[in-house]
């Protein structure tokens, strides 16, 4: 991709002291990217979580680590490696590059929901909020997750560590060629840093935006924005995603209108999923409110 010209590279735009209002109407519901620069800097999360600090609490956790292709626990023919998270630390520390990702960690141990600022999430979030969950990444030094995108908003809050996002525009999916998987997400084997220009003759002319973010860095991932992430350290990040169906349609009806016609996990199992994830969400909210 050039720096200027067809196919240029810009930044994603970066905000400081943001108010809610300026947020929901410059970028929310415009469907654009930003970052909200050092938001959780003062997030206990921020503050405490290392490697250290996972593998020493949590360590004796049983994680499966994914390999790539495939991006999600839930998608068939995966291949796993099952470990426990001390172990998966350790592999980092030592030179491994083994990359867990889309982990329910927090959903698992919601008492580290609390080094989260769990109001300000409530306010960011959008009304109406289908299938909230959280998500934790783990990865070493250049580790990677390929191009994709997905319906769910993503508020990613990055913990620890510096993390390399590029993106491409929603309606971009005619240049990239997603592949006819037939999953909840979509996504491409089109690698922007070493493009296969006979596979991909049309991608040089793709919107592309890049930013690399810091510990206390929190950035809106619309729906249905295509990206690709890489780790330029040990990094520790949290992704909150939660579906807003109008913001889909905004984002790309073409996309959101094949959604539909997804085979796994269809329709009526995400409904299924978003009840269970809400029921668990009130509760943990509820439990804290009866501590209080």
């Amino acid at each position: 991709l050039a720096k200027n010209g067809p196919g240029s590279v810009r930044p994603v735009a970066t905000e400081r002291d943001l108010s809610l209002s300026d947020f929901r109407n410059k970028y929310q519901s415009k469907n654009i990217p930003v970052v909200l620069k050092g938001a959780a800097s003062n997030w206990e999360c921020v503050r405490k979580w290392d490697l250290d600090f996972l593998k020493e609490s949590y360590g004796d956790d049983a994680v499966s680590v994914l390999y790539p292709k495939g991006l999600s626990l839930t998608d068939d023919n995966q291949d796993l490696e099952e470990s426990t998270l001390g172990e998966f630390i350790e592999s980092i520390q030592n030179g491994g590059k083994k990359y867990l990702r889309f982990h329910p960690f927090l959903m698992e141990h919601p008492e580290l929901l609390e080094d989260l600022d769990l109001n300000w999430i409530r306010k960011i979030q959008t009304r109406g909020v289908l299938r909230p969950e959280y998500q934790i990444f783990v990865g070493p030094q250049g580790s990677h997750t390929p191009v994709h995108c997905a319906m769910p908003c993503n508020l990613f809050v990055q913990v620890h560590g510096t993390k390399r996002w590029m993106l491409f525009e929603p309606n971009d999916f005619p240049l990239l060629k997603p592949n006819l998987s037939g999953l909840s997400y979509y996504e491409t084997d089109v690698d922007p840093l070493n493009v296969d220009t006979e596979e991909y003759p049309l991608f040089p002319y793709a919107h592309a935006q890049e930013v690399i973010l810091e510990p206390g860095d929190i950035f809106w991932n619309p729906p249905y924005m295509w990206h690709c992430v890489t780790n330029d350290t040990p990094t520790i990040g949290i992704g909150y995603r939660f579906n807003n169906p109008w913001l889909a349609l905004k984002a790309s009806p073409t996309l959101l209108g094949l959604r539909f016609a997804a085979r796994h996990p269809n329709v009526f199992q995400s409904l299924y999923y978003a009840l269970r994830k809400t029921n668990l969400i009130v509760s943990i909210e509820r439990e804290k409110v009866t501590k209080k």
